[in-house]
């Protein structure tokens, strides 16, 4: 009996083995815009210590120190984290405090840095997350952390990773995965080398999430050329514009449009893989954020055709803002998003 229940137990794990290997095959858009850890309040911003942004400053100035384009100091210390559960909460949560509460209004860098660093630690979490069914994580680490642009308003990484150590590799294949269906190669890829880049902007979101999209597109029909037969050979298949990918094209220019009203960074994380690329995309807000909100709140007071919606996420902010924008006067436009404080007493007629 208890044979029995083994067996039975054995293969419902392989069957979700089977069915988690294979969730990624049926996509057919460009990009993903599954959801992150972006939940930032609208609420009041409080002041950050000083000591406190010191000591973070200093941190992130470590963190970002390159040994010939590579980031050895913050491989030790993502590495140090994914292996600490409660570090890693524990400094996601001051990191998301800090960003919340614009630590760095001045300093754009630093800014675009720490925001970098904290999707950074979102990211591997939930990528050693999704492998937990095959290992226990003991052996995942950051192999690598490449810079591409450290600039003011822009940080771009790619980061290499494993989820396993190679014996344990060939112990998963080898019991996993049927050596006939010629899968190594992409399996060795996905456990052993798998790679993502994380973006961080803010300034030309829209521009540079657009030359994103036209560089995908040129690879999507560069693939689309490939003869029938190649086709046949690696499986890949013409991605037609499918509903599921205007949906998802519809959430992107909500969170750019979102993002370029508001004055908010944007993080791109593109996951790669051997056949295709997976994007998600969040948007986090700025001190200019916060003060175009408490500029909005204050002229919706003095405004008869101005709302303030209270309580409401970003996304649905920007919604209501397109819902009585022909109802707003200039006067009323200069004042929330300019900060024209001569418009602000004038109640419009």
């Amino acid at each position: 009996m208890k044979l029995r229940k083994l067996f039975f137990v054995l293969g419902c794990l392989f069957l979700l083995l089977v069915i988690w290997s294979q969730k990624d095959n049926g996509k057919d858009s460009y990009f993903e815009l599954k959801e992150i850890n972006d939940d930032f309040s609208q609420d009041e911003v409080y002041k950050v210590d000083k000591k406190e942004a010191e000591n973070t400053a200093k941190l992130i100035g470590n963190l970002y120190k390159t040994d010939d384009g590579n980031l050895d100091n913050m491989v030790d210390y993502a590495n140090e984290l994914i292996q600490d559960r409660a570090k890693l909460e524990q400094e996601k949560a001051n990191l998301k405090y800090l960003i919340e509460n614009q630590a760095f209004p001045d300093k754009e860098q630093q800014r675009t840095q720490l925001t970098t660093f904290y999707y950074l630690l979102i990211q591997l979490q939930e990528s050693k997350s999704n492998v937990s069914p095959v290992t226990d994580g003991g052996n995942f680490q950051v192999n690598q952390i490449e810079v591409v642009e450290n600039e003011r308003f822009c940080t771009v990484l790619n980061i290499s990773y494993q989820c396993m150590s190679k014996t344990e590799f060939e112990k998963y294949y080898t019991k996993y995965v049927n050596p006939n269906n010629g899968t190594k190669k992409a399996e060795q890829k996905r456990y052993l080398d798998n790679t993502f880049t994380i973006k961080n902007f803010d300034k030309d979101i829209r521009a540079s999430t657009q030359a994103e999209e036209y560089k995908e597109y040129q690879e999507h029909e560069k693939e689309n050329r490939v003869s029938p037969y190649d086709k046949a050979v690696m499986g890949l298949t013409k991605k037609p514009v499918t509903p599921v990918y205007l949906e998802e094209k519809v959430k992107k220019d909500a969170k750019e449009n979102t993002a370029e009203k508001f004055d908010m960074t944007s993080t791109i994380i593109t996951n790669t893989t051997e056949l295709f690329d997976t994007k998600s995309m969040t948007i986090t807000p700025t001190i200019e954020t916060q003060e175009i909100l408490n500029r909005w709140e204050e002229r919706a007071k003095v405004s008869k055709n101005v709302t303030f919606p209270k309580g409401e996420s970003y996304i649905q902010s920007y919604e209501s803002y397109m819902n009585q924008d022909e109802n707003w006067t200039d006067a009323d436009e200069r004042y929330v998003f300019e900060g024209g404080v001569k418009d602000l007493f004038i109640c419009p007629t």
